[in-house]
């Protein structure tokens, strides 16, 4: 009810709660419930999931199977020919991504009526013909769909496949902006998250004893935002080969990891580039030793390269914003993408800098050219050294790390 009420009939007995709208899902008593993108509301408990259908109307029976309503075209028979990779199963009611369920299935209709259908790592040859604007593949019949399509319908099961060797799987449709699966655990994801605990640009500990208040939201429609210094509009998703779910500006940045631990807990970030921890309790409290031990810390970096002339730096490097594009770390040299998010320094002529550590932005430091050619930036009391290099700056940060950066 638009008052909040609920009221759920089920097993012959009516039962009256309350519901909360939070952030973009349905908070039904303290179960969550989102709605998918085919108008269903989908209640999650612990992985247990009902879907719902507007309406009171009888929904006895079995449940209909996904994609009854069939739009098919008359294809000709050279529209068969070819290879073509299943990419969506519908089964039970169910649609489900063939890349999901991690395996592959191609099919090959050959002109000379010949099948080769290669299933779980095994391969099948059989014959096809054609028939009426259709295929019969050894009595199991395919149609090509209004969008080109080849439909392999079996008694209401039903695999789709695309024209290809390598057909790319459509998102699922039954999530929202690019989560890949309901089942691996995104919903738990899901509300308003409150930092606990930081370790990143030389600050440590509990960020509330700073005065600092970091939120994390994240919606069921994979938007979100990052409260930090700022309010910054976020997406978070899962990638598809390392199954990591991420969260970012944009899906085309990687952005930060994010780690559900033990406890309630979720971490941002990883202990080589920083990290925070996030509970949905604003009032939790956490240290280090509470969780599994983090990796130790690394052993200090190697020396800054020889510094450029005194006085090159007054001027040349005002204004230009320079990108960590290598680090140099415990003796080795690695790409500053494995620091798990961007670094970055901007030069302002006012003596303040913009400084971006594993993307999360901080204005307002001051910088200062020292007699020596190099510069101090301040992170709140922590000197860290820039130095004027031929590619642009390197940045000493906290003598942890050497941070190569070049202008974007």
């Amino acid at each position: 009810g638009e008052d909040g009420a609920a009221t759920l009939f089920s097993f012959g007995e009516e039962d009256t709660s309350t519901w909360t709208y939070v952030n973009g899902a349905c908070d039904l008593d303290g179960t969550l419930m989102v709605m998918t993108a085919d108008g269903e509301l989908c209640m999650d408990d612990e992985g247990d999931r009902v879907y719902f259908v507007r309406g009171e109307g009888d929904v006895s029976g079995a449940p209909k199977p996904a994609g009854v309503e069939l739009e098919t075209v008359h294809a000709a028979q050279e529209d068969f020919v070819g290879t073509w990779t299943a990419t969506v199963m519908e089964t039970e009611g169910m649609r489900l991504n063939v890349a999901d369920l991690g395996f592959e299935m191609t099919l090959t209709l050959g002109e000379d009526g010949t099948a080769t259908l290669f299933s779980f790592g095994e391969e099948d040859t059989s014959t096809w013909t054609y028939a009426d604007g259709a295929c019969d593949l050894d009595g199991t019949l395919m149609v090509m769909t209004a969008e080109g399509e080849l439909c392999m319908d079996d008694e209401g099961d039903r695999v789709y496949f695309v024209r290809g060797e390598a057909g790319e799987a459509p998102a699922s449709p039954n999530l929202p902006n690019g989560l890949q699966t309901v089942g691996d655990g995104l919903l738990d994801y899901v509300g308003t998250w409150h930092a606990v605990y930081l370790s990143t640009g030389g600050l440590t500990g509990d960020p509330r004893t700073l005065g600092l208040r970091i939120t994390l939201t994240l919606d069921a429609d994979g938007t979100g935002a990052l409260d930090f210094a700022g309010d910054t509009p976020q997406v978070w998703y899962q990638d598809e080969e390392s199954g990591n779910v991420y969260v970012g500006e944009s899906v085309d940045d990687v952005g930060m990891v994010l780690t559900l631990l033990d406890g309630g807990l979720m971490q941002y970030g990883t202990q080589l580039g920083g990290y925070m921890m996030f509970s949905r309790d604003e009032d939790a409290v956490w240290t280090p030793a509470e969780s599994t031990p983090m990796p130790g810390a690394v052993a200090p970096a190697p020396a800054p390269a020889a510094p450029a002339a005194p006085g090159a730096a007054s001027g040349a490097y005002l204004e230009r914003k320079f990108v960590a594009d290598t680090v140099d770390m415990s003796g080795y040299t690695m790409p500053a993408s494995s620091l798990g998010g961007e670094y970055a320094v901007t030069l302002h002529a006012d003596g303040t800098a913009d400084f971006v550590m594993v993307n999360v932005p901080v204005s307002g430091l001051k910088w200062s050219e020292n007699d020596d050619g190099t510069l101090t930036l301040d992170y709140y009391g922590t000197p860290m050294i820039l130095t004027p290099t031929q590619a642009g700056l390197d940045l000493d940060y906290m003598g942890a790390m050497l941070l190569h950066m070049v202008e974007k």
